[in-house]
């Protein structure tokens, strides 16, 4: 392919080499459209596409997050009402969302197989450009908002979009943000909520709607994104004859407006608190400041590396003076980048109202100082190392390359600027270096923190009373609206609704249907893909290795047998976990370790990871987990740092134990507003097994109890010897190693000496603490004492949890195994059945919930979940009924073979090295051999109605008979009425 050649509609502009990527990078534009088009060529059998569009709001009503979500209900080609969900039964994918950005919004897919990719392109490409939003109003009253008329005539707001922004909105950080754009960008798009102000959503009419896609959603105003290994004749011309030939050309939106340099002054915001927290330490001052545009990369990657300089951790410059005078619980400094307009936003979290000047004062002295005196140099070297680290490894966990790719060259390319800006590194760290010396940084902070006329300051106020007054206005705004509807308003009312109800009710044409693409059975992999793993055992020290390749980098796993069992234990172990890392260690104080690990290492990771056997609820094993990435020529330094970590922290700094206590503890309870469906499901999973219920205490809600109780008795010295007690512990259990290599590398001496680092310490040879003749450590209680209560399933109950957010999170599990069933391959399928067929139409699509599902877990418990939902209680009740549908379901003319490659898929994830590792290691620690999980496979392709006929009756017991949990407002729980309310 060369420049100027013509492909099947589209024209080569401009081929540039990708050296780091092994690829070219093809540009192209749809000659009779002017559609944009690039392809990242290389050996990758992970294909993706995406379509792109320049999506500028005009107004805080979340247009485009709503047309994001209403675009994949249905089309011209495929008019069935769900072909998002459609997809997700039937495809192979990788990946499979949409999302929407300040100033974009982008639908991408991705997936191994040819046809499915192919299948998967053209259902989005017709989504996009021919939605079925033009005949069906009812699409955009289901996923933006409508008028819902209780049978009281009440009225209310309704809407998917409408939930899921309340839910986003309870988070401070999305308030401060929200607030800052509006302040810094008040001439641009910036200045708005692009996912929707819960407040201005109701103010979008479908005619404006309808208008925003006709204008943004054009060929001319689109980026289409390939990358992989694929036939690019065979993709063009699909593009090309099948969609985007005949179209108008529609228009190119123009440049996005560049907000002029301005003092957004100081704004203060209240935001909403739990009734248990203490409002006159839960204020929040933020200072923002205008960095860059898209294009000074340069730039970009100074200030992020700035950033994590001075704010990067609790030994950073910034945090430890704060942390010191106990001034504010944490110091954040935060680059937003992927927008035309890079800033910052710098934030002290949790401080008294009467501190603030002075916490100003000394952030702002001590950054001047900076400037002036200079940056550790040694500081900036580790940062930049690390960084450069990350870049070139490349890792994105479960997500594919080629999106992350996708979201790099929409990064530059949506703004004017070259695609492949940020998909490199090329000389960018060697030209920081070189800058360094010359006073690049100290400079920076003076221009952008000092100097800086593009700035703002924003305060949080906490109020305990925001929820309540939020409702109360939303009540009063849906009054006097309901007052002014005259009789035909009332009919024409209740007919929108009645016709949405009626459509979410309908069932899809089977001949609709059958115009989706679909794979079909010959398609699946009859086997699970493999992980190479062989076990070895060295001086009593398991060794599991697998060979996989992984460039120069070199994935460790370090896994030391608990003894522990009891909840208190495994509390502070899970702290300890914490704290490795970031305390000293061997003469070392904590910013020289961080230093240490930065320049050494790529990740660093400690965790404690309970296992249980397939269908049985005890615990097998609970290991404390060191997870670290090195590269080869660095492998001996960083065995030796690891095992220094490991062996030589010192627990005497009560001060920084005591300010991590209390990070943790907040970023808990943001887990319990952000993600509470995940927390909900833990609790009700802990309800049923004992490894459930060591998870939950591992890092669930009896977690986050505990470090609320270190945090109010307010002593962290009385944890010294406990956490050195539970050092020793950890140090004295069975130790296994695994390593991620290439088959060339010969693993051995990285092995030898990390055993020989912890064994130099005494630990592995050591009786462990707990044992008969354990001796008391500065005279504490034992850990490991006779009196230890191993950790088991809670028992059924309904439970509620007190959040300060107006949407719920609820889940309900049960037993799979009282009810004569369990885990298998069939189970998966119909649990699959059930999310799918029937949860997402009854609480995601009529309830308006943002999210649900049901899970079958390996210990044999069933778990249904629901995520910002209007209605929790609601929920809970459809949960029970789960059987009743998969009965109905099997008992007519239903087809499985979509869901079967559905949870092949599901059973199928695309993994790094790294994540393949630790799946790997999982599955040894469980007993998981080969032939179970090709049993398990076989299971999943093999199912039948008969056998979803006895598995519904299974799920119907479990689930009648589980426990539930709803995460929520008191009023919603209130209403849920659970025999335990706990509030946070």
């Amino acid at each position: 392919m060369n420049i100027n050649d013509k492909i099947c509609g589209f024209k080569v502009t401009r081929i540039t080499p990708l050296e780091e990527l092994d690829a070219q990078l093809y540009q192209m534009t749809h000659e009779e459209t002017d559609a944009r088009l690039l392809w990242i060529s290389r050996k990758e059998e992970n294909k993706t596409f995406a379509i792109t569009f320049e999506t500028l709001p005009f107004d805080d009503s979340g247009v485009f997050h709503i047309l994001e979500h209403s675009v994949l209900c249905g089309s011209d080609r495929y008019p069935v009402k769900e072909p998002f969900v459609e997809l997700l039964k039937n495809s192979m994918n990788t990946f499979l969302n949409a999302m929407t950005f300040p100033d974009k919004t982008m639908y991408p897919v991705s997936s191994k197989n040819e046809q499915d990719f192919l299948n998967l392109m053209r259902v989005y490409m017709d989504a996009v450009f021919h939605p079925a939003i033009y005949h069906k109003p009812e699409i955009f009253m289901q996923e933006g908002w409508h008028y819902e008329l209780d049978e009281n005539g009440q009225a209310s707001y309704k809407g998917v979009v409408f939930n899921e922004m309340k839910g986003a909105l309870a988070d401070p950080a999305e308030v401060m943000e929200s607030a800052m754009n509006r302040a810094m960008f008040p001439d641009t798009i910036y200045s708005y909520i692009s996912g929707g102000d819960p407040t201005a959503i109701p103010d979008l009419t479908y005619e404006k709607f309808i208008e925003t896609h006709k204008k943004f959603y054009s060929p001319a105003n689109s980026i289409i994104y390939l990358d992989g290994e694929m036939d690019i004749e065979m993709v063009l011309g699909i593009l090309d004859s099948e969609f985007l030939s005949g179209l108008p050309k529609g228009e190119r939106i123009c440049d996005i407006p560049w907000q002029q340099p301005l003092d957004g002054g100081i704004i203060t915001v209240p935001y909403e608190i739990g009734p248990d927290e203490p409002k006159e330490t839960r204020m929040r001052t933020a200072w923002a400041r205008g960095v860059c545009g898209y294009n000074d990369r340069i730039k970009i990657t100074a200030m992020n590396i700035l950033a994590d300089v001075l704010a990067g951790d609790n030994e950073a410059y910034l945090n430890r003076l704060i942390l010191k005078k106990g001034l504010a619980e944490d110091v954040i400094l935060r680059v937003y980048d992927g927008t035309g307009q890079i800033w910052l936003r710098l934030e002290a979290r949790n401080h008294r109202a009467e501190d603030s000047e002075e916490i100003e004062k000394i952030l702002f002295d001590e950054i001047r100082r900076l400037a002036d005196e200079g940056i550790d140099h040694e500081k900036l070297e580790a940062i930049m190392a690390n960084a450069e680290f990350i870049m070139g490894e490349k890792d994105f966990g479960t997500y594919p390359q080629g999106l992350f790719f996708g979201f790099l060259v929409m990064d530059s390319m949506l703004y004017g600027g070259d695609p492949e800006q940020n998909l490199q590194k090329g000389d960018l760290f060697d030209r920081l270096r070189e800058k360094m010396k010359e006073g690049y940084f100290e400079q920076l902070l003076r221009e952008v923190m000092l100097e800086n006329p593009h700035k703002c300051q924003v305060i949080l106020e906490p109020s305990e009373t925001l929820g309540e007054e939020r409702r109360e206005a939303e009540a009063a705004r849906l009054k006097k609206e309901q007052d002014a509807w005259t009789p035909e308003d009332l009919t024409k009312i209740t007919e929108a609704q009645q016709a949405l109800d009626a459509w979410q009710g309908s069932e899809d044409d089977p001949a609709d249907l059958a115009k989706l693409p679909h794979l079909t059975l010959e398609d699946m992999d009859d086997t699970p893909e493999d992980i190479p793993t062989t076990v070895s055992e060295k001086d009593g020290v398991m060794i599991l290795r697998h060979e996989i390749p992984s460039g120069d980098v070199r994935y460790v796993n370090m896994y030391f047998e608990v003894d522990a069992r009891d909840a208190e234990t495994l509390h502070e172990i899970s702290f300890l976990a914490e704290l490795l890392g970031t305390l000293p260690a061997a003469g070392m104080d904590g910013r020289a370790l961080i230093t240490e690990q930065q320049k050494t290492l790529g990740r660093l990771d400690f965790d404690l990871s309970p296992h249980g056997k397939n269908n049985t609820t005890e615990i097998s094993s609970i290991q404390f987990v060191t997870s670290f990435s090195v590269l080869e020529q660095k492998a001996a330094a960083g065995a030796d740092l690891v095992t220094t970590i490991l062996t030589q922290t010192h627990f005497d700094e009560h001060d920084m134990i005591s300010d991590i206590l209390k990070q943790c503890r907040q970023e808990r309870l943001q887990g319990f507003i952000m993600g509470g469906h995940t927390v909900a499901i833990k609790r009700v999973m802990a309800m049923n097994t004992d490894v459930a219920a060591a998870q939950d205490e591992i890092t669930g809600t009896g977690y986050y109890k505990w470090l609320a109780s270190q945090v109010d008795a307010g002593d962290a010295s009385a944890l010294q010897p406990i956490l050195e007690s539970a050092m020793q512990r950890v140090l004295a259990g069975k130790l296994t190693v695994s390593v991620t290599c290439g088959a060339e590398y010969d693993a051995a001496p990285l092995v030898d000496r990390l055993t020989a680092g912890i064994k130099s310490a005494g630990a592995q040879d050591a009786e462990p603490v707990g044992a008969a003749n354990a001796s008391d450590v500065s005279g504490a209680e034992p850990v490991g004492a006779s009196d230890e209560t191993p950790v088991s399933a809670t028992g059924i109950r309904s439970e509620g949890i007190v959040i300060p957010a107006d949407i719920a999170f609820t889940a309900r599990a049960g037993s799979l195994l009282e009810a004569g069933q369990g885990f298998s391959g069939k189970m998966q399928v119909a649990a699959r059945i059930v999310s799918l067929a029937y949860l997402w139409n009854v609480i995601r699509v009529q309830g308006g919930a943002y999210g649900t599902g049901i899970s079958v877990h390996p210990s044999g418990t069933i778990a249904c979940y629901s995520y910002r939902d209007p209605d929790g209680t609601s929920s809970l009740e459809t949960f029970k009924t789960c059987g009743d549908f998969l009965r109905q379901a099997a008992s007519g003319d239903f087809d499985l073979t979509g869901f079967i490659i559905g949870a092949v898929s599901d059973a199928s994830p695309l993994l790094t090295p790294r994540l393949k590792a630790q799946i790997g290691d999982g599955f040894y620690f469980r007993g998981l051999t080969w032939e179970d999980r090709c049993r398990t496979r076989k299971e999943l392709l093999s199912v039948t109605k008969e056998d979803l006929l006895e598995l519904a009756d299974a799920i119907e017991a479990a689930l009648d008979a589980g426990g539930t949990c709803i995460v929520s407002s008191k009023e919603q729980i209130e209403k849920a009425a659970p025999g335990e309310v706990l509030s946070i």
